[in-house]
């Protein structure tokens, strides 16, 4: 039974902002399970999740980076409406290592958008410190709106500043909590060294060059070695040189190899509702061999035929799909918005 509450409560995670747009209600703003709640429309998620998608592409975020800065956001977001919407329940207790949270002061009325987006951004803009000074511009903008626009919606001054101080007591709180899981320690605690074995894995692309798209961005193509010596002895970039593989990266950078481990030190970090990440351990790897009679042949054979059959449509879908740093806001930002589209086209 503890197994399921605690899958339960990873789904509940995993799709907040749909929970928030479908518990939504008439507005209103006390503090008790009696009150009226206040509508979470799909509009105003949307473009929260577009700004988040954004931030992580700014800041050039690799996958579980970004699934961390959304994760955090979200948690705080809801953190901040769940009081103010019946039939909900805090996730404490129910994710790891968040014991407590404050509460709100009983009998005065609370307006739950404000506690909830004042809580958002604090944590954001802990998760984002050390961040481009612009990155987190539009967000404070986004948020600074939506309180204006409670104020307008007839929501008084003294409930508005007391629902921002609560805010910022749960930004704080959570964002000491977030501070736990043990991101800053992550290359610390990596032990991870590449085999040096038959068959272990190597990097394929050491080699590129900048090249300045404007102001602030340039791509850095990626070359295999012996073309590469081509390149530099080249006075013209030829087309049979180019390849998928590329980032977009703001200047001024340095160029380096971005086929080195991915973060190897993650699996040491917190998790959300698991006890461990070994709960859910995939099968191992078929082991290296190269019989072609093996299952590892033919699977790697496999990738190699379809790889010179593509057409234009697999070119078109592994586009949609790869979710590079810089180029898109990664997966974790691709299944937001797939919720959120979800969401508006079934008008929940």
């Amino acid at each position: 039974m503890r197994r399921i509450a605690r899958l339960r409560s990873l789904a509940l995670a995993a799709v907040l902002p749909v929970v928030l747009c479908a518990c939504g209600g008439p507005e209103g703003g006390a503090a008790d399970d009696s009150a009226e709640a206040v509508l979470v429309t799909a509009e105003v998620l949307r473009e929260n999740v577009d700004i988040l998608y954004g931030l992580a592409s700014i800041e050039r975020y690799n996958p579980p980076r970004a699934s961390r800065l959304f994760a955090y956001a979200y948690v705080a977001l809801y953190e901040g409406w769940v009081r103010g919407v019946p039939g909900l329940e805090t996730l404490v207790g129910r994710l790891n290592g968040l014991d407590a949270l404050p509460e709100p002061e009983a009998g005065v009325a609370f307006d739950w958008p404000t506690v909830a987006l004042t809580a958002e951004l604090g944590v954001v803009s802990l998760i984002l410190e050390g961040a481009q000074p612009f990155s987190l511009f539009e967000l404070e903008t986004f948020v600074e709106r939506q309180i204006e626009a409670r104020r307008e919606a007839g929501v008084g001054g003294g409930v508005v500043e007391r629902s921002q101080e609560y805010g910022e007591a749960l930004a704080e709180a959570l964002s000491a909590w977030a501070d736990a899981d043990r991101y800053a320690e992550r290359w610390d605690l990596n032990e991870y060294e590449p085999g040096r074995t038959e068959g272990s894995w190597v990097p394929t692309a050491d080699y590129g060059m900048s090249i300045p798209l404007n102001q602030v961005t340039q791509m850095v193509q990626l070359f295999e070695e012996d073309d590469w010596r081509e390149v530099r002895e080249s006075d013209e970039l030829r087309s049979e040189w180019l390849s998928d593989r590329m980032l977009l990266t703001a200047r001024p950078s340095t160029i380096t190899n971005p086929n080195t481990a991915l973060e190897p030190g993650w699996r040491h970090l917190r998790p959300f509702v698991l006890s461990s990440v070994a709960e859910v351990a995939p099968p191992g790897p078929y082991p290296y061999a190269t019989d072609p009679e093996s299952d590892f042949y033919r699977d790697a054979y496999e990738v190699y035929r379809v790889s010179k059959e593509l057409t234009g449509f697999d070119f078109a879908t592994g586009h949609y799909w790869a979710d590079l740093p810089a180029q898109t806001g990664t997966p974790a930002g691709h299944w937001l918005k797939i919720a959120m589209a979800t969401v508006e086209q079934n008008e929940v």
